[in-house]
């Protein structure tokens, strides 16, 4: 596992633990990371951090990241 995913797997699991109090401060944990942009998820987490969300937004974009991350996005964007 490469440094750079196992980085981005700990920020995944600090943004499900932040669910709770915050759903927006999850989407705010994952905005920034490369493999966000990479995923394609950039302007969805950035939006669900500005405009606020739900729980449940905020779990699926934890769980598109960490789909990206496993190789199972087939529906998400090969480039950014």
């Amino acid at each position: 596992m490469a440094a750079t995913d196992t980085a981005a797997r700990e920020a995944i699991a600090l943004a499900r633990r932040s669910l709770e109090p915050d759903p927006g401060l999850a989407a705010f944990i994952v905005r920034d990371l490369p493999e966000t942009k990479a995923a394609g998820l950039t302007d969805l987490a950035w939006s669900l951090h500005n405009h606020g969300c739900s729980r449940n937004d905020a779990t699926h974009i934890l769980d598109l990241l960490e789909e990206y991350l496993d190789g199972k996005a087939d529906h998400l964007p090969d480039d950014a």
